[in-house]
């Protein structure tokens, strides 16, 4: 017998012929239901804890049978063991929740949701908050970290922030124009510094790593007669992408 903890309580999983004579095992896993107990094709018995349905690959509905060692899609030629697997939750049963957001190429809408809040200025756990819709402010900030660490969703801040740009006029040539009388005129020494900053940071503009950090300079750089601008135009962006996310998820 081996028993396995999940969400804090042990779940056994049996050989067949150790398993208590009082089980009323099912033979055919793919008929149980949630608390059953089920027999494997690998000869062992173990209990249905999850079932129900779920978009694979945001293309069409899958029934699935969840237990303690992994999750099986209900059907013929599934074949159920009782071999715990690396993730429990996933089909496939190889990588981690962690693993698949490190190693996913493409944005999901969410996640492109997610960076037009970071581009239009939102700190990073309140743009996880409102683009992902958890409750957990803990979890938010976790996550939010972890998506800033990927390339795919800095790519989309990077371009969030350039389409926002240009809709205002603000360009390289604009900043350093701004910068260079700031230099030239203001007798605020911190002022002056935070210029000649900027203007360090974009003789490097044509490299992807400083091309991010500029992108977060400018927007604290906006006259307050281009907020109301902005603020328009983050609204009609972030509409736009929840109402594409809400279209998906009807399908």
């Amino acid at each position: 017998m081996e028993t396995y903890s999940i969400s804090k309580k042990l779940h056994c999983v049996y050989e067949l012929s150790e398993a208590p004579k009082n089980l009323k095992v099912i033979d055919d896993w793919r008929d149980g239901s949630i608390g059953d107990w089920v027999k494997t094709d690998d000869m062992h018995v173990m209990q249905v804890i999850r079932k129900g349905s779920m978009l694979n690959q945001g293309r069409y509905h899958v029934d699935y049978i969840g237990t303690c060692t992994g999750t099986f899609i209900v059907n013929d030629n599934t074949y159920m063991d009782s071999r715990k697997h690396r993730n429990i939750y996933s089909f496939s049963g190889k990588k981690t929740p962690h693993e698949i957001v490190e190693s996913r190429k493409e944005a999901t809408t969410k996640e492109t949701i997610f960076a037009k809040y970071i581009a239009f200025g939102d700190p990073p756990e309140t743009a996880y908050l409102k683009a992902f819709g958890t409750s957990s402010k803990k979890y938010a900030k976790i996550k939010a970290f972890q998506l800033l660490k990927t390339e795919r969703v800095m790519t989309k801040i990077t371009e969030a922030a350039d389409e926002v740009m240009e809709q205002l006029g603000i360009d390289a040539e604009y900043l350093l124009g701004t910068a260079k009388e700031i230099v030239d005129m203001s007798e605020v020494a911190r002022d002056r510094l935070n210029a000649l900053k900027m203007l360090y940071e974009v003789a490097g503009l044509g490299k992807q790593e400083k091309h991010t950090t500029i992108t977060g300079a400018m927007f604290q750089g906006f006259n307050p007669e281009n907020i109301p601008e902005l603020e328009l135009k983050k609204k009609e962006v972030i509409d736009g992408e929840i109402k594409k996310l809400s279209t998906k998820s009807s399908k």
